[in-house]
C-alpha cells in the first residue's frame, strides 16, 4: 500500500511539473534480487543531484497495469533532475501477470540496465531468513542493528541449494535478454568494499552523469561468522562440502 501511495504522490508531483518541468530526462532500470545490496544502490544514486531513483515500483500491482505504473514514474519531473530509473527484482511483480514492464525493459534498448547480483548466495538467503525472522529489511544509520544472537536461523540445506539455482538461473536468464542491450553486471561485492567509490563511479560513467561522491546512510548487515547467525552450520557445512556451492561457506 505504500508504494501504491507513493505512485499517487507522484502523479500529483507530475501536475506541479507539467507546468514547470520537463521529460527532458534519461530512463534507468535495476534489475537484481532480493538482499543483493539494491537498497544501498538505489540511495547512493537518489543522493546524485540529477538523478531520481525509485524502489521496487513493481513489487505488487495492486489492481492496476505496470503500464501505468510506468508511466507515473515516468512522468513531467523537475528540469533539474537529468536521469530517472527504478529496481525491479526478476519475480515482480507478485500479485500479477502483468509482463508488461519486462517486454518494454528488453524491447527498449534505448534503456541502459545495470544487472546486480551477489556472488555468495548463501549470503543472500540467509540474510532474507534473518529479515523474515527480525522484520529488519535494512539498517540507516546504524538505527536498526540487532545482536547475533537475537538473528540466528536455521536454514534447511535442501531449500539452500534450491535457491542457489534458481538465483543462478534467473541471473543467466537476464544475462541472456540483455545481449546486445546497453548494460552493465555490478555485484554486492564491488558495491560493498573497498573499491566501492571506484565501483559508484562506474555506475555514475555508464549511466551518462558526471561521476561525483555519493553517500547512504545504509549500513551492512549481518557481518557476523556464518557459525554465529546459522544454527546448523555443521549440517550446512557437510551438504555443501564437495559441491560447487563450497566456496559459499568461505
Amino acid at each position: 500500500m505504500k508504494q501504491f501511495l507513493k505512485l499517487i504522490w507522484i502523479k500529483l508531483l507530475h501536475s506541479f511539473y507539467r507546468v514547470f518541468g520537463s521529460k527532458e530526462y534519461r530512463k534507468f532500470v535495476i534489475i537484481t534480487r532480493s538482499r543483493t545490496g539494491s537498497n544501498l544502490m538505489v540511495s547512493l544514486l537518489g543522493s546524485h543531484s540529477e538523478i531520481e531513483t525509485y524502489g521496487e515500483m513493481f513489487n505488487q500491482l495492486h489492481g492496476k497495469a505496470s503500464e501505468w505504473v510506468w508511466n507515473s514514474i515516468f512522468g513531467y519531473k523537475s528540469k533539474s533532475v537529468k536521469l530517472v530509473g527504478f529496481k525491479i527484482f526478476y519475480y515482480h511483480p507478485l500479485d500479477s501477470d502483468d509482463n508488461w514492464v519486462w517486454e518494454k525493459i528488453y524491447s527498449d534498448k534505448s534503456i541502459p540496465v545495470i544487472h546486480l547480483t551477489r556472488e555468495n548466495t548463501l549470503l543472500t538467503f540467509l540474510s532474507r531468513q534473518i529479515a523474515n525472522k527480525t522484520k529488519v529489511w535494512h539498517d540507516k544509520n546504524g538505527k536498526n542493528s540487532i545482536e547475533a544472537s537475537e538473528k540466528r536461523v536455521y536454514l534447511n540445506p535442501v531449500e539452500c541449494i534450491q535457491e542457489f539455482e534458481k538465483t543462478e538461473n534467473w541471473e543467466d536468464e537476464t544475462d541472456k535478454k540483455l545481449v546486445g542491450h546497453s548494460n552493465l553486471k555490478v555485484s554486492y561485492e564491488e558495491l560493498t568494499g573497498e573499491l566501492q567509490q571506484d565501483t559508484i563511479k562506474k555506475i555514475q560513467s555508464f549511466l551518462g552523469v558526471k561521476p561525483v561522491r555519493l553517500a547512504s546512510g545504509m549500513k551492512k548487515q549481518n557481518s557476523e561468522k556464518l557459525e554465529d547467525l546459522i544454527e546448523n552450520y555443521s549440517e550446512l557445512e557437510a551438504k555443501l562440502n564437495g559441491t560447487r556451492w563450497q566456496k559459499f561457506l568461505s
